[in-house]
C-alpha cells in the first residue's frame, strides 16, 4: 500500500506551482525497508524527500511520514496518523495539507481544493488500485495480470474510478507489447479503457497519456499521440 501513497502524493504534489517531483518511476527502486531516503534523495538529484511507511492492522491504519532536506539531513516536518480504514482518506488528505505547508507553498482555496480531492470515496476499491498499480510497476508477465485483476475489482467496486479504468487501459496496452495477448484485440481493450476514463474526466492526465499510447502503439498516429501526450504534460508538467 505504500506505492499507492508514494503515487498519490506524487500525482497531487506534481499540481503544485513551482515544484518538480519525481515520478513513481523514479522513486519505486528506493521502496526497500532499509533504504537510506537522504541517500535516495542524493542520487535523484532533489532538494527533499518524503519518507514514511503504512501499516494495517485490525481494521486500523497507521501512516508515518517525515519531510527531509537531503543537503542538511534536517527533518522539515513530520506526522504521524492512526485511523480507521474507513477514514484512510482524511489521513490522506490530512497528510497532502501538511506538506504542502511545510513546503510553504502558497495556494488559492481552489488549487488547496483540487488537491484532495479523490477518484473514489471507496477505500476497498483504492486499496485494489493500488495493489494494481504495485503489480504494473513491476513490468513483468506476472505483474502484469494480476494488476488487471486488482484493476477489475477496484472498477466492479466502483464503475467510476477513473484512475483504476486508466490503470486498466495501461495494463492491457502492455499486454499487447509484451506479447501476453493478442496486440491488436489487446490494444483495443486498451483503447476502450482510456475512452471510458475520459468520458468520467476528460483532463485527467494518466487517462491522455493511456489514450496516447493508444495512438501511436496501435494506430500509427504519431501526431494524434503527440497532441494527447502535450496535454497531458502541460495538465501534470
Amino acid at each position: 500500500i505504500e506505492i499507492g501513497v508514494a503515487e498519490l502524493l506524487i500525482n497531487r504534489l506534481s499540481n503544485l506551482p513551482g515544484m518538480v517531483v519525481k515520478p513513481l518511476s523514479s522513486v519505486r527502486r528506493f521502496s526497500a525497508a532499509e533504504q537510506d531516503p537522504l541517500q535516495a534523495g542524493r542520487d535523484l538529484g532533489v532538494a527533499a524527500v518524503v519518507d514514511g511507511y503504512v501499516q494495517i492492522e485490525q481494521g486500523n491504519v497507521r501512516l508515518t511520514a517525515r519531510l527531509l532536506d537531503v543537503a542538511s539531513g534536517e527533518s522539515l516536518w513530520a506526522g504521524n496518523y492512526t485511523e480507521t480504514l474507513g477514514d484512510f482518506f482524511a489521513v490522506q488528505d490530512s497528510l497532502v495539507t501538511q506538506l504542502v505547508n511545510a513546503l510553504a507553498v502558497d495556494l488559492p482555496p481552489e488549487a488547496r481544493q483540487r488537491l484532495t480531492a479523490h477518484s473514489t470515496v471507496d477505500p476497498e476499491a483504492w486499496q485494489l488500485y493500488a495493489n494494481g498499480r504495485y503489480h504494473l510497476e513491476r513490468r513483468d508477465p506476472e505483474g502484469i495480470v494480476r494488476a488487471r485483476n486488482y484493476f477489475d475489482a477496484a472498477i466492479a467496486r466502483d464503475p467510476r474510478f477513473a484512475l483504476a479504468i486508466t490503470g486498466l487501459s495501461e495494463a492491457w496496452a502492455l499486454a499487447g507489447t509484451f506479447a501476453l495477448e493478442p496486440p491488436v484485440p489487446a490494444y483495443e481493450q486498451a483503447r476502450q479503457a482510456a475512452s471510458r476514463a475520459l468520458k468520467i474526466d476528460q483532463e485527467l492526465p494518466q487517462a491522455l497519456v493511456a489514450m496516447g499510447h493508444v495512438k501511436t502503439q496501435l494506430d500509427h498516429d504519431w501526431e494524434g499521440g503527440r497532441r494527447l501526450y502535450r496535454r497531458a504534460l502541460s495538465l501534470a508538467p
